[in-house]
């Protein structure tokens, strides 16, 4: 892990959503990394490799910075569903 403290010391791929609730109008987002912190997380808040974008019911997405210097895309979306959605497939 790195020097940031929190959801700025994740990456897309460790990341993952454990709940979505709204708290004073805004909704934000329960997550935790490898370590099993869990974390809120808000729109626009800066992961190691990405930002994120959008939180709804289902769960939130990122703009992930690619850093593959042999990949055109510099960015791409990843969507980050709810666990319990994801069980449920």
């Amino acid at each position: 892990a790195g020097a940031a403290i929190g959801v700025g010391g994740l990456t897309t791929s460790e990341l993952s959503v454990s709940g979505v609730l709204q708290l004073r109008g805004a909704v934000v987002a329960m997550v935790h990394g490898a370590d099993a912190k869990t974390f809120i997380a808000h729109v626009n808040d800066r992961l190691l490799d990405g930002v994120i974008t959008q939180i709804t019911q289902r769960g939130l997405v990122i703009l992930q910075e690619v850093n593959d210097p042999l990949s055109l895309v510099k960015q791409r979306e990843v969507r980050k569903d709810l666990r319990s959605l994801e069980e449920a497939q």
